[in-house]
């Protein structure tokens, strides 16, 4: 993104050698192992298993509510080839196998985009900050590039990546290829890709402006009704437009939190500060990032805010701000290098820009922001002549980033306890034994680069073996619960035997585990209202599922409250009377699973014995089994 010299020393360049790259390669997977640390098949990686398994089984799966109306698999290839992989090598090793291959390829295309854009040490730093640094954007940080579980969108990425690479280096018609190859794993990934590379080609070539032309084509699918593109013609009804506000109110920006619009802010004036000094293709391709993110921003902004429209609320074109995030890490410890190094007036610029991403989740942060707008707009003017004066500055900054910083550790405290609960393996010593092996391996790495020592080499390559391999133990940090059913698979869960094949399972918060340990069609579950922007009659059905549901839910909401605060011993239970109207209005409800003993009305138990040697009971509840039986009123 910058342009500099190779590794400096005295004012000299040292050439980097091959065992010095060797090294540099083997601490950014290090980075990278640590970082991202496998956490099962979660989050969205659920529903990219659901789809994979429909593909090898619909029928178990057909009455399911998220493929009943029609799943997400209509617009990707993923799950076909997720399928493959699982029918060659189960679940787990498909699931790892695959993850990783994506991450490989993300660090390779990532390197291979910043390598167009900037060389030497500023290559290495901005490599080493998109493996090691937060990749979440959006709004709570919803998404982030480089997940730690299996999506369409960790294949969608490198593609991406590796495409813009290719624009760059002036090979466009295989960038082009690649991004329809990008744009058939996650069109919503490669959508904003394709518009960064557009951009990128028309601040070259005025011609290619003339591509905009071909935009109103997309009201001939339109008028034809073929799904997606009929929703451009389409607006949200009010019930339809309250469902989708009330369970994806991240589609909406005028939903966003400040804390997310700080956010785009500061990865906004990275990309700004970034842009000024850099210089060529790399100052082309940084405007077209930040131009793409802001026409998706807008986008998003007319479409779902303003015109409750369905294809552009569903495009979720915001999304454009996952290209702008990694350019913006990617650029933050090349600016705090060119600030620090360069002039000993800019060091406080480098600082705040320090001091703002680490507090970031405050509103000190917008003085922070509002400080280094100040201080560049004033450029020399800004300087602060007296040392003294300077350091008391440099350490009201340091002061202010420690603040921050013991923010960020106690979220990952919170974070750490919450894994805990979860029956998770506490992470590896995260605290201590991470930053001890990055802070060692990189330091002698950068000795060894800088003065070119076969003593500090070889310190590095001794530091960072112990470090790869703390690293690649530590990598699967699955949750005990996750990896029971993970791992279980395909031998059928203790309830199996009495659910008949395509009989619907309510367990709260469970979709893995009635996918994948049962083989059974999940009644209800939020996670599987992720298609309901498109699908107005699966937003009515979801909502009215989670209507007759609602007393059975909030009864196990204080229950699970009453325990956690009793430890247990609270005594709450769940009448049969509330368990008898869950059935009777949940139309299709076939089975209902709890942690709770109802009377004898139980038809299966199962007692599940966690790693700390505890065990819990659950029950399966059979809806047409209790509705045949008398069941006393309140």
């Amino acid at each position: 993104m910058l342009t500099a010299d190779p590794v400096r020393t005295g004012g000299t360049k040292r050439h980097v050698g091959r065992f010095h790259i060797l090294l540099l390669v083997a601490g950014i997977a290090t980075a990278w192992l640590l970082a991202h640390p496998y956490t099962g098949i979660r989050h969205d990686g659920r529903l990219y298993l659901g789809m994979a398994l429909a593909q090898l089984d619909a029928q178990a799966y057909a009455r399911d509510l998220f493929f009943a109306y029609g799943a997400q698999d209509r617009y990707t290839l993923f799950p076909r080839l997720y399928a493959v992989l699982i029918d060659l090598m189960g679940v787990p090793a498909a699931a790892k196998f695959l993850l990783l291959a994506c991450q490989a390829a993300f660090i390779a295309s990532a390197a291979a985009l910043l390598r167009t854009l900037c060389r030497g040490t500023l290559f290495w730093l901005a490599l080493a900050a998109v493996c090691c640094l937060p990749g979440g954007y959006g709004p709570r940080g919803i998404f982030a590039f480089g997940e730690t579980f299996l999506t369409a969108r960790n294949l969608a990425e490198p593609l991406c990546l590796a495409a813009l690479a290719l624009l760059v280096h002036g090979r466009t018609g295989w960038a082009a290829l690649t991004l329809v190859g990008a744009g058939l794993m996650h069109p919503l990934i490669a959508l904003p890709a394709v518009a960064t590379g557009w951009l990128y080609l028309c601040l070259a070539d005025r011609r290619w402006w003339w591509l905009a032309a071909a935009a109103p084509l997309a009201f001939v699918p339109a008028t034809l009704g073929i799904a997606p593109f009929d929703g451009l013609l389409a607006r949200y009804d009010a019930p339809w437009l309250a469902i989708v506000r009330s369970g994806l109110a991240f589609l909406f920006p005028s939903h966003w939190s400040n804390e997310d619009w700080m956010r785009l802010a500061y990865d906004a004036l990275l990309v700004g500060l970034a842009w000024r000094l850099a210089s060529g293709n790399a100052k082309r391709w940084l405007l077209a990032v930040a131009l793409s993110a802001a026409g998706g921003v807008l986008l998003s902004v007319l479409g779902a805010d303003l015109l409750s429209n369905v294809l552009l609320t569903s495009l979720q074109s915001w999304r454009a701000l996952w290209l702008l995030h990694l350019a913006a890490i990617a650029a933050l410890p090349l600016l705090v290098w060119r600030y620090w190094m360069d002039e000993p007036q800019q060091r406080l610029l480098a600082a705040l820009l320090v001091a703002a991403w680490l507090c970031l989740r405050h509103d000190t942060a917008l003085l922070a922001l509002l400080a280094i707008v100040t201080l560049h707009a004033a450029g020399s003017r800004a300087a602060i002549a007296d040392p003294r004066m300077q350091r008391l500055a440099l350490a009201g900054i340091g002061l202010l980033a420690l603040v921050g910083l013991a923010d960020q550790l106690s979220v990952l405290a919170t974070q750490d306890e919450v894994m805990r609960l979860l029956d998770a393996r506490p992470l590896f010593a995260k605290f201590i034994v991470h930053p001890l092996v990055l802070i060692s391996g990189f330091t002698a790495l950068f000795l060894a680069l800088r003065g070119g020592r076969p003593l500090a080499a070889a310190a590095g390559a001794a530091a960072l073996l112990p470090a790869l391999a703390v690293a690649i133990a530590a990598w699967d940090q699955r949750p005990a619960w996750e990896s029971g059913i993970e791992d279980t698979h395909p031998a059928p869960h203790a309830f199996a035997p009495a659910i008949g094949s395509g009989e619907q399972v309510y367990w709260r918060d469970e979709l893995l585990m009635v996918w994948l340990g049962m083989g059974r069609p999940s009644y209800y579950s939020l996670a599987q209202g992720s298609s309901l922007t498109f699908n107005r009659a699966q937003a009515l059905e979801l909502d009215r599922r989670g209507k007759a549901l609602s007393k059975l839910r909030f009864q196990e909401t204080l229950c699970g409250v009453i325990a956690t605060v009793t430890e247990g011993q609270g005594g709450c239970v769940i009448g049969p009377a509330i368990l008898e109207r869950t059935c009777r209005e949940a139309t299709g409800l076939d089975h209902i699973v709890l942690p709770h003993r109802i009377a004898d009305l139980a038809s299966a138990q199962w007692d599940y014995r966690d790693p700390q040697g505890e065990t819990r009971a659950y029950y399966l509840y059979s809806c047409p089994k209790l509705l045949a039986k008398v069941v006393p009123a309140d």
